[in-house]
C-alpha cells in the first residue's frame, strides 16, 4: 500500500471518529478506562463507540458509551430532628495570659507547570507495519515538549497487534511498534533511558478481532507518563 494511501486512510479514520465525537461528547472526567483527546472528550470509533484502554473494568465503565441506563438517584429520607437541649450558661472562667504571636509558616507552592501535559495518546498502524502516521508524529511532538520542559518525566511504551498470525511474530511486531516511538523521541532529543518499550502481541485486545474495524482499533501502541521526581 503507498505512502499517500495510508495517509489518506488514517485521515479518513480520524474525520469519522471526530464527526462522532461532535455529535455526542462524553467527558471522560478522569476516567482511565476510556481514551480522551485534547478537549476532554472520550474518544469515538467511526461507529460511535467509546474507545476503551487496557484499564476498562465493568465498574469503571460510563453508563454513557456502553447504552447502559443511568443508575437511578435516590434522595435519601432525612432523619427526625430532635427536640433541643435546654442550653446552660457555663460559669465564667478567667481570660488566659496572651499568648506571643508567632508568624505562620509560608504555605507550600504547588508546582506550577508552564507545558501542558499531553492528552492520552494511542497511534494505530497499517496491517503489518511498525510505521507511525503523520498524525502521530505530530501527537507525539507535543510528548517531547513536554518531557523536555519537564526532565524529571518518564514515558512507557506499549506496543499492541491483532491476532492474525503467530504469537512470536505479532510479539515482535508489538515491540517494533514501540521502539518506532522511542526511535523518534530520542531523534528529537529526549534521552532513551526515560523511555521504556514494551510489546504485548494480541494478548490485550481494546476490540474484537472479528471485525476489520476491531482489528484496526488493535493495532494500536500507547504512551503513559510516570511522574517520578
Amino acid at each position: 500500500m503507498g505512502t499517500k494511501l495510508k495517509m489518506a486512510m488514517a485521515s479518513c479514520l480520524v474525520f469519522g471518529v471526530s464527526q462522532v465525537q461532535a455529535s455526542n461528547n462524553i467527558p471522560h472526567q478522569g476516567n482511565n478506562a476510556y481514551v480522551w483527546d485534547s478537549y476532554g472528550s472520550i474518544v469515538r470509533d467511526q461507529f460511535g463507540g467509546c474507545v476503551r484502554t487496557i484499564e476498562w473494568t465493568k465498574e469503571k465503565a460510563i453508563a454513557q458509551c456502553e447504552g447502559w441506563p443511568e443508575p437511578e438517584v435516590r434522595v435519601a429520607t432525612p432523619a427526625p430532628v430532635a427536640a433541643p437541649i435546654p442550653v446552660v450558661a457555663p460559669a465564667p472562667v478567667a481570660a488566659p495570659a496572651p499568648m506571643p504571636v508567632v508568624d505562620p509558616a509560608p504555605a507550600p507552592v504547588a508546582e506550577k507547570l508552564s507545558v501542558e501535559r499531553p492528552a492520552a495518546f494511542i497511534g494505530f498502524f497499517a496491517t503489518k507495519s511498525d510505521v507511525l502516521s503523520n498524525l502521530d508524529l505530530i501527537k507525539l511532538d507535543a510528548y517531547i515538549e513536554y518531557m523536555s520542559a519537564y526532565p524529571t518525566r518518564q514515558l512507557v511504551v506499549i506496543g499492541h497487534t491483532d491476532n492474525r498470525g503467530t504469537a512470536d511474530y505479532n510479539q515482535g511486531l508489538s515491540e517494533k511498534r514501540a521502539l518506532a516511538v522511542k526511535n523518534y523521541m530520542t531523534g528529537k532529543g529526549i534521552s532513551a533511558e526515560r523511555i521504556t518499550t514494551k510489546g504485548k502481541g494480541f494478548t490485550q485486545p481494546i476490540a474484537d478481532n472479528s471485525t476489520a474495524q476491531g482489528r484496526a482499533d488493535n493495532r494500536r501502541v500507547e504512551l503513559t507518563l510516570v511522574d517520578k521526581k
